[in-house]
């Protein structure tokens, strides 16, 4: 099933949050060879590729998941994760056409000649490269999450990050991305990315004005984390099983081994405030893409010497 198929038409078509105009940071970045040539250079010119602030989750068991009177799909079940790092932010659009023009990658909403619009719905012509409404996106907007992207994108932007950097980048297992959102945290007394209240940390249909919001502008949460709830749905790593927190390993779980569709965590900017909470599931097609779903990546383990990010 599609996306929206899980909101109501028009304000919980497309559910997601924003951010507040108070606390943007710059993201750095920085320049790596590619072991190709680029399309169309030469290929000792160095490629601009932006390293993504990483923000380290230490392990630890938490409840996974939500009570059954919330439809979460996933109730409560007992988990430990090892140590990894995940983005403080949602991949922007800058980021991805640095991917786009080291590669040439094409999407798979240019390979159908279409991507999924607000309240339009299908739209010819729309690609990674447009806002929630179709339209080509200024260089002022660089900074928001890239949107129209599918789980086959998101992940072959990790494996050329990966390439870039020496680094193993690939999307947040579920329930990496969970613990994440809750902060790394043993209880789940704040339902929305870590805090209680919605309007501080997530862009929404309540505040959004039907539209992303430049990354890191709300509230992070108590790891440094931002934009875990609302913005744009984030593709994780798993296959969608029901059933999964019945049979699957509690120790690090990866997901179930095949399926039909991936994960989709996080709410976005047009959702209601029940999608944002940090415990709701949803899913889609791997090729699936809409103007409120994106990504953020994730490694595995601790760099050396590295701390956990404070709350900015």
């Amino acid at each position: 099933m599609k996306v929206w198929c899980y909101l109501s038409f028009a304000a919980c078509l497309f559910m997601n949050l924003g951010f507040n105009t108070g606390n943007a940071e710059s993201k750095p970045q920085g320049t790596f060879y590619r072991a190709g040539a680029e399309v169309g250079s030469d290929s000792s010119r160095p490629v601009q590729a932006f390293a993504p602030v990483m923000v380290y989750v230490p392990g630890g068991v938490f409840n996974m998941g939500g009570a059954r009177r919330h439809r979460e799909r996933y109730w409560s079940h007992r988990v430990t994760l090892s140590s990894f790092k995940i983005a403080k932010y949602e991949t922007t659009v800058a980021e991805f056409r640095s991917f786009i023009k080291s590669t040439g990658y094409v999407t798979d909403a240019e390979k159908g000649g279409y991507s999924y619009v607000f309240l339009i719905e299908e739209m010819k012509g729309v690609t990674w490269e447009c806002d929630v409404a179709g339209k080509r996106r200024p260089t002022s907007e660089d900074s928001h999450p890239v949107i129209h992207v599918s789980w086959n994108d998101a992940t072959a932007y990790c494996q050329w990050l990966s390439r870039q950097t020496g680094e193993n980048y690939r999307l947040p297992t579920e329930a990496e991305w969970e613990y994440a959102a809750m902060g790394g945290t043993t209880t789940q007394d704040d339902e929305f990315g870590g805090r209680a209240i919605l309007d501080e940390v997530a862009w929404y249909s309540n505040n959004s004005g039907n539209a992303t919001h430049p990354v890191g502008q709300k509230e992070s949460n108590t790891l440094g984390i931002c934009d875990m709830a609302g913005n744009v749905w984030e593709w994780c790593a798993d296959w969608f099983d029901y059933r999964y927190c019945q049979y699957g390993p509690q120790n690090d779980p990866v997901g179930a081994d095949s399926g039909n569709s991936r994960v989709l965590r996080g709410g976005s900017w047009n959702s209601d405030k029940e999608h944002c909470r940090l415990t709701n599931r949803n899913f889609d097609d791997p090729a699936y893409r809409r103007c409120n779903i994106g990504f953020r990546v994730a490694l595995k383990g601790k760099i050396e010497g590295q701390p956990p990010e404070s709350k900015k």
